[in-house]
């Protein structure tokens, strides 16, 4: 299973209480959510905090059962999109091309320059053996 990003993982998290509340007609508890979803407790409580933090959802602890209730679904849009964010990986891949590219351009200008310089001094050298030539002649 690919890892899902916060947006995905709130998004599945709501829908999942809004199913849960529905079947039972009573806000879920956070293990009934985690277990509908595959989510590991932890994973949970991480997520229900982040969520809470954003004001996206309400944990209500009851004893020692946490119920989950939604507070503000449309929140949910204003989180960070996978497709906005760029892999770290991608970011340095594309940084190591640039760098790559601007060294080998150097290295054409280098060696253009060389085949120049070298092309100077055998038109030189020509020259003078000419010149060397008419001379004695």
């Amino acid at each position: 299973m690919a890892t899902l990003d916060l947006y995905q993982q709130a998004h599945l998290w709501v829908a999942a209480v809004r199913i849960l509340e529905y079947r039972n007609q009573l806000a879920p508890t956070l293990e009934a959510v985690c277990e509908q979803l595959g989510f590991s407790a932890e994973q949970g409580h991480r997520l229900i905090r982040k969520l809470e933090s954003r004001g996206i959802m309400q944990a209500i602890a009851k004893g020692d059962e946490v119920r989950c209730v939604i507070a503000d679904h449309r929140l949910l849009e204003e989180l960070p999109h996978a497709e906005a964010e760029q892999p770290p990986m991608s970011a340095e891949v594309a940084q190591f091309k640039a760098e790559r590219s601007e060294i080998s351009s150097k290295v054409e200008s280098f060696r253009s320059e060389q085949a120049r310089k070298k092309q100077d001094l055998f038109a030189e050298l020509n020259a003078k053996l000419k010149a060397g030539l008419e001379s004695k002649a």
